[in-house]
């Protein structure tokens, strides 16, 4: 059976599936020092492995802080 394709996503697109600004995920991004799988232009590029990480990582911030609202 032949591989899947990989998934590559965005900043932008993981903030999107997480429910929360792109510059909180870029900052979990660098701050974990999370590296992008691929670029494509300016773009980072990062797997479903690295969205799932950061799923775990917001959820943490949010549970320490009493939760998040991105409408402040």
């Amino acid at each position: 059976m032949p591989n899947a394709p990989l998934r590559l996503l965005t900043v932008g697109v993981i903030a999107d599936e997480l429910g929360t600004t792109p510059e909180r995920v870029a900052y979990l991004i660098r701050t974990r020092r999370i590296q992008p799988k691929a670029t494509a232009g300016n773009s980072r590029l990062f797997s479903l492995q690295d969205m799932a990480r950061l799923r775990h990582e917001v959820n943490k911030l949010d549970a320490r802080k009493g939760g998040y609202n991105d409408e402040g």
